[in-house]
Formats: structure tokens, C-alpha cells, sequence
């Protein structure tokens, strides 16, 4: 019986011992993990040529801490719906955030051409800039469907060159310029290409139609 009390003992004062450390470990990993999500760079939000007045940004899937950082900021998701899109529109509707978006590949990859829905988001995210609001542009990783949105924005809405074009996205989120990648541009490139020169024809007919209208 001695013998029985005494191992009961010592492990009463190992378990004890045991689950000392494992507090301590959980306190520390909660330290840490606040401390990472302290530690977290934020989008690096810039001011286009075109529209100074508001400022844009590029970031991956957010959570609410990094939301609530951001202030007053529009969101634009470019995720697909089964990508937990509810949740992430509803965590922005209960920030009072306001929310757009497009399932970007499914229109992406629909032809040969940017499609209107997206050419129509540019435009959009331009006008709300242009009217001095915040907006930051994610998908899932911030890459990808970031990277494209990203190019068709400043090549298509604001007239941006190819090399300043990559310039500005690198500036915003380095990671989206370098991992999103040359083929992918030159494909978004060849796909604004066809709307781009009918943009363009129309402000040549346009200024033409001022010019006469001034000689006249």
C-alpha cells in the first residue's frame, strides 16, 4: 500500500508537472501568435496617376483584425463562391465595409478578350478612387487574380504603360509582381489589347470632334 501511495504520488506531481508546462507553452504561443499578427505588414495602399484623391492597395484574404487596421476601405474579392465567399462578405457588412465583387477567373478565362464584367469593375474601382475612397483588391493568395486586376486597372482605366504598369504593382505588393509573372501579364496584355485601341480610337474621335467644334 506504501508502495501504491507513494507512485500515486509522484505522479499526481509529474502530471502536475506536466501541465505546468503545457500552460506555460499555451502562453507563450498566444503571446506569439498576437504578436505575429501585430507584426504582419499591412497592403502598402499608393496613390495612381489618375486618381490621387483615393488611394489602392493589393493584399491576400483578409482577416477581421487587418480590416479593422485598414479603416474605412472599400473591398473588391475576386474569389470564387466556394471559397468561403459568405463569410468573408459577411465579416466585411459587419465592419460597415463596402463590398464588390466578380468571380474573376470564370469571367478571366471566357474568351479570347478582358472581358466586360471586368473591364466594368475597372472602372468602377477607378471612379470610387477618383471620389477619394480607400480600396483594397484581394483573391485567396494575392497573386494571381490580384496580380491581373492589378494590370488591367492601370493599363486599361489608367493609361498606364506595360513597365510602369509592373513598376506600380511591385511597389504596392512585390510578391504579387514577382510570382504572378511575365506570361501571365503578356496574356492580360494580348486579352486588353482588342479594347485598348477601340478606347483609344474613341478619344482620337473625340478630341477630333472638339477640335472642329472649336473651328467652327
Amino acid at each position: 500500500q506504501e508502495w501504491l501511495d507513494a507512485m500515486s504520488t509522484a505522479l499526481e506531481s509529474s502530471l502536475a508537472g506536466v501541465q505546468s508546462k503545457v500552460t506555460a507553452l499555451q502562453a507563450r504561443l498566444n503571446a506569439g501568435s498576437k504578436a505575429t499578427d501585430a507584426q504582419k505588414p499591412e497592403p502598402q495602399f499608393v496613390r495612381l496617376p489618375g486618381a490621387e484623391n483615393g488611394e489602392f492597395g493589393l493584399w491576400h484574404r483578409p482577416t477581421k483584425k487587418q480590416l479593422m487596421r485598414m479603416g474605412d476601405v472599400v473591398v473588391v474579392n475576386l474569389m470564387a463562391p466556394d471559397e468561403d465567399l459568405q463569410e468573408l462578405q459577411g465579416m466585411a457588412e459587419n465592419l460597415g465595409l463596402a463590398w464588390l465583387h466578380i468571380d474573376f477567373w470564370k469571367h478571366y478565362h471566357n474568351g479570347s478578350r478582358a472581358p466586360r464584367s471586368i473591364t466594368d469593375l475597372c472602372a468602377e474601382v477607378l471612379r470610387l478612387l477618383q471620389g477619394g475612397q480607400r480600396v483594397v483588391v484581394h483573391c485567396s493568395a494575392g497573386i494571381h487574380r490580384t496580380g491581373l486586376f492589378a494590370y488591367a486597372l492601370l493599363r486599361f482605366s489608367l493609361g498606364q504603360t506595360p513597365a510602369e504598369t509592373r513598376e506600380w504593382i511591385g511597389r504596392m505588393r512585390e510578391v504579387t509582381l514577382r510570382q504572378c509573372g511575365e506570361r501571365r501579364f503578356t496574356e492580360m496584355e494580348r486579352k486588353l489589347g482588342p479594347l485598348m485601341l477601340r478606347r483609344d480610337a474613341a478619344l482620337v474621335r473625340r478630341a477630333a470632334e472638339a477640335v472642329a467644334g472649336e473651328a467652327a
